[in-house]
């Protein structure tokens, strides 16, 4: 079931950071209308979350537009930026317009920051962050992890913790954003840089936790050292991603994912089709197959760090509180509700009756745990899947009647 929306509007940016080429890609920009029309296509096949990527999302006028339209069809809306626009009056204008996350980019202290993203940079990337708190919309922080600003990590999180940023994501330097044939030796590590890298990885967890911030999963930080020595991360048969997530670019291409965006890996643009039947389309199965027999060559992306598992019980306990704290009781709550809501309705959209469905599901899943005896991790998983069917089951019974 498609859960995430990724659009790529723009490929503009009103910076030239070092690890980033995406500026330098010129192309025409997808009318409000094709975007809204993918937005509204999403939806109906059960995504919750659209997320506003570029370039610089808030180079485009419409913007706000897009984030009022996405609102109305229940979802949640993130943007990215790096928050160079992000005056008070701006703030307000996303306020109104409904925007639940903001994530702006902070690489360390100001001479790292601006070293990275340009002079004088940093301070209008602190100021979006005052701006976006005072209106009380839940900002987090995204930091680039590479050999030139690891050592200041923890400065991020003790700045996360001053200015109450519920939310940080660290995600390493990707050799995806620049173009082909560029030197990106400087972003990697050697060798004997990894024992304190390792150490400050891990103040950096024990910090988040101690603030009661959410970041990324433990095992994906577990992967970093190896991936920023150069090599790649733990690749995967079957990624999650591949289901449950849609990245469009400025152009209006839909691929798998991020890094899998090749021209072979192209499924179509929705330019020319609708983006509900790109993604029921044979094409895009037959594409996601050949991903399944090769394997992918594994990525350390932050938009898909739920890969490497969920966050630990406490840091998950950390981000809602900072939410509840951000949005207030009233407001948190109704959300809440509305994401169970969309999710009771889907279900109850199923064929036959929802407990018929479950029992179908249940059944497939017990004949896998039969088919594997001895695969303990397997049968650990699959109960897993099992238990939250039931849980599920439980909470539609008790529902349902608000639904029908």
């Amino acid at each position: 079931m498609l859960r995430e929306l990724i659009l790529s509007i723009t490929s503009r940016c009103n910076l030239r950071c070092r690890m980033c080429d995406i500026p330098l890609t010129k192309t025409e920009e997808l009318d409000t209308c094709v975007w809204e029309r993918v937005i509204q296509e999403a939806a109906s096949l059960g995504a919750t979350l659209v997320v506003f990527s570029g370039g610089e999302p808030l180079l485009r006028e419409d913007l706000c537009e897009l984030i009022a339209f996405s609102k109305k069809q229940k979802m949640t809306v993130c943007v990215t930026s790096n928050g160079i626009l992000i005056d008070e009056k701006r703030a307000y204008e996303l306020l109104c317009a409904g925007v639940d996350v903001v994530n702006v980019s902070l690489e360390g202290p100001p001479e790292i920051h601006d070293q990275f993203r340009g002079k004088g940079s940093f301070d209008r990337a602190l100021s979006a962050i005052k701006n976006l708190n005072k209106y009380g919309i839940e900002c987090t922080v995204a930091s680039v992890v590479t050999a030139k600003n690891y050592q200041y990590l923890p400065y991020v999180v003790e700045l996360a913790k001053q200015e109450g940023v519920t939310h940080l994501k660290f995600q390493p330097f990707s050799r995806i954003f620049l173009s082909a044939g560029k030197n990106e030796d400087e972003f990697f590590l050697s060798e004997k840089d990894l024992p304190v890298f390792e150490k400050t990885i891990k103040e950096v967890v024990n910090l988040c936790r101690a603030y009661g911030i959410g970041t990324n999963p433990a095992k994906y930080f577990d992967e970093m050292p190896r991936y920023l020595v150069g090599k790649t991360a733990g690749g995967q048969h079957h990624c999650p991603a591949l289901y449950l997530s849609c990245p469009i670019n400025a152009r209006g291409e839909v691929y798998p994912c991020w890094v899998l965006s090749g021209q072979d890996y192209m499924i179509g643009s929705v330019k020319e089709n609708n983006f509900s039947s790109l993604w029921n389309s044979s094409k895009r199965i037959e594409i996601i197959k050949t991903i399944g027999k090769k394997g992918c060559q594994g990525c350390l992306m932050s938009c898909y760090d739920e890969n490497f598992g969920k966050e630990g019980l406490d840091m998950k306990i950390s981000k809602h509180l900072g939410r509840l704290r951000h949005t207030g009781p009233k407001k948190y709550i109704s959300g809440y509700i509305k994401r169970w809501e969309k999710r009771l309705k889907f279900y109850a959209s199923w064929r036959g009756n929802a407990s018929s469905a479950l029992r179908r599901v249940q059944a497939k899943l017990a004949k896998k745990i039969k088919a594997t005896p001895t695969e303990e991790l397997a049968k650990k998983e699959v109960r897993g899947a099992l238990e939250e069917l039931g849980r599920i089951k439980r909470l539609f019974e008790k529902e349902s009647k608000n639904i029908r």
